[in-house]
């Protein structure tokens, strides 16, 4: 296949992406109404002169808390666009960033699989990146999705090919993986995972310098947060609402039951109100894991089923749109597992299995299982490509 024919077919990808994502965010009126979440409160501190904060004092406003709330990359990144005042402007700004992003992530997907398998399993593969209904709308919130999905991409494109690595490789992969857990916190321990992949491919020396860079992109950052917080933060100071809402009384993912409201009612105020806001958290998760230990082990299965089939807490998860398009996904992947070999997927299997832990110890909701499914889409392509192989001999 020539350059010109690759190139060619990646534009075509990246605009039908695009341009889907832009329709979709007409009809979800995203345009005028988008909700920022904690990026955008902590994005307007900034701009206030607050600081790094989330927490608020509820009887004096200009009394706040600096902390580490959220990954500090994904809220940097959030400000420059609350520098633009017309609401409206701001969020068609920040979306077509959004759609970009997601649009490059499907070109990369493209390239990765066709490295991985063939042309065809690549086409299906950046089809399904392009128009999976999950995808489409995770383009349209101003969540860490998109970036989780590039970075996904790009290391499923480094792993594509079974060279081993160059020290320029290494240092690219070692910063990508740095920059993203500045954007989400987990992906520290998939850095520990890769590395057991560089391990294989290289040598202990590639190992030990892809996580050597990876964490000294974090490091100022860490840093920052022991000399402002007096405690060792690697990068968020969140762990314990994420442990807290995958063990409470309520359901898993619950942000808060009524014994949780009324002691978070009784906390007092200070410049440390964020860290007892999380210890508070993770005490009573600790709590009820000692007080449940039975409970909270098999409620973890719960939570994987959570991940992988049906979250019962949601509403569009009920709905056929969403529970369908899944079912022909899961089902192409797994026709795309069992034709190829575990030893060719190992990266991507090793990788699934983590977002299943992390499932049962924490919780899923379904926005991380949008998350996951995106390692899966070299096989589910291959998958695809399988059926109409067969297909075709069979009616030949």
């Amino acid at each position: 296949m020539k350059i010109k024919d690759i190139s060619k077919k990646s534009l075509i990808l990246f605009c039908i992406a695009f341009f889907v994502r832009i329709a979709a965010s007409f009809i979800l009126n995203s345009f005028e109404n988008i909700n920022y979440y904690e990026y955008g409160i902590m994005a307007e501190n900034i701009l206030a002169g607050k600081g790094f904060s989330f927490f608020a004092n509820p009887s004096n406003s200009n009394e706040f808390a600096v902390g580490a709330y959220m990954p500090v990359g994904a809220v940097f990144y959030t400000v420059p666009f609350f520098l633009i005042k017309s609401e409206i402007i701001r969020n068609i700004v920040y979306l077509l960033a959004n759609h970009i992003i997601a649009a490059i992530s499907v070109v990369i997907i493209y390239k990765a699989t066709s490295n991985k398998f063939n042309e065809k399993a690549a086409l299906f593969a950046a089809g399904l990146a392009a128009l999976f209904p999950e995808f489409i709308f995770s383009s349209s919130t101003a969540v860490t999705t998109n970036f989780y999905h590039l970075f996904i991409a790009l290391v499923l494109l480094m792993f594509s090919k079974d060279s081993k690595f160059s020290v320029k490789e290494i240092t690219k992969l070692g910063l990508l993986s740095g920059i993203a857990i500045l954007f989400r916190s987990e992906v520290a321990l998939l850095v520990l995972i890769l590395s057991f992949f560089v391990l294989k491919r290289s040598s202990i020396k590639y190992a030990l310098l892809y996580i050597a860079i990876s964490l000294s992109i974090v490091a100022p950052w860490t840093v920052r947060n022991y000399i402002v917080l007096d405690k060792f933060i690697p990068f968020t100071t969140n762990f314990g609402i994420n442990l807290y809402r995958g063990h409470n009384s309520l359901y898993p993912g619950a942000w808060a039951d009524d014994r949780m409201d009324s002691l978070k009612a009784e906390l007092k105020f200070s410049e440390k109100y964020e860290l007892d806001y999380i210890d508070l958290h993770k005490q009573e998760a600790l709590k009820r894991i000692s007080e449940k230990p039975m409970s909270s082990f098999l409620s973890g299965f719960e939570k994987v089923i959570h991940l992988w089939v049906y979250y019962p807490y949601s509403g569009m998860t009920s709905q056929i749109v969403y529970i369908l398009p899944w079912l022909l996904y899961l089902a192409a992947s797994i026709i795309g597992i069992i034709r190829t070999k575990f030893k060719e997927n190992s990266l991507i299997f090793s990788m699934l299995v983590y977002h299943s832990i992390v499932a049962f110890i924490f919780f899923s909701i379904p926005r991380y299982q949008t998350m996951m499914k995106y390692w899966m889409l070299p096989l589910a392509g291959y998958g695809i490509f399988s059926i109409i192989e067969y297909l075709k001999k069979r009616n030949g």
